[in-house]
């Protein structure tokens, strides 16, 4: 955020409910936090200061629940483009080649859940990028920082951002679905940002 606001660019970071300072109860990155990032980038692209057609959404790692549910589930948003920097495609499944660690976290909390199946399809970015109407660039490293050489998440939302005006990976534009193995010649060798896998915060960025 600082390097970017340096380079003259707005940037709003925000703690989603229950987190950091935030008030109210955590929802693991699920309808409720997509609904409060929705109004969040509503009240950025009212704000006098800012030109609504050229606000820029950036998620990290799990961060990507929010973007894609956000983006996916309300039409109305006025962003540019979203930029993915190694979310998960279809979580459940990406799980397996994630830590034990990880898969122990996301476990105990669908455990807690009365209906597992929604609970999942709430979160799961492959399944919102369909509806998402933005222009899509996907930032992807091998290994990723959190499931090593699986690239079945960046093939799953890669391949699933038809409806984007234009998907890119990595800087290069994609014009038909490609495959995992392809995806990973295309990846940036030796990963993107090595150290915290854990930072799952939504930052908006507003180009001035």
């Amino acid at each position: 955020a600082e390097a970017l606001a340096d380079m003259g660019f707005m940037v709003v970071a925000y703690d989603p409910r229950g987190r950091g300072e935030s008030e109210g109860e955590e929802d693991a990155n699920g309808a409720l936090g997509q609904r409060d990032l929705a109004e969040l980038l509503r009240w950025v692209a009212a704000r006098p200061d800012v030109d609504p057609q050229r606000v820029v959404l950036f998620s990290r790692s799990f961060g990507a629940a929010l973007a894609s549910g956000a983006l996916g589930r309300f039409s109305d948003l006025k962003v540019r483009a979203w930029v993915d920097y190694e979310g998960p495609g279809w979580m459940e499944e990406d799980l397996a080649h994630a830590s034990d660690q990880n898969q122990e976290t996301f476990a105990a909390i669908v455990d807690q859940q009365p209906d597992s199946d929604l609970w999942w399809d709430d979160r799961e970015p492959a399944g919102w990028i369909s509806n998402v109407n933005v222009d899509y660039y996907r930032v992807q490293g091998v290994p990723d920082h959190a499931l090593g050489e699986w690239m079945g998440h960046a093939e799953a939302m890669v391949g699933g951002a038809t409806s984007a005006s234009s998907v890119w990976f990595n800087n290069h534009l994609i014009t038909q679905p490609l495959t995992a193995d392809q995806l990973r010649d295309l990846a940036i060798s030796g990963g993107v940002e090595p150290g915290n896998n854990y930072i799952t915060n939504t930052i908006i960025s507003i180009m001035k």
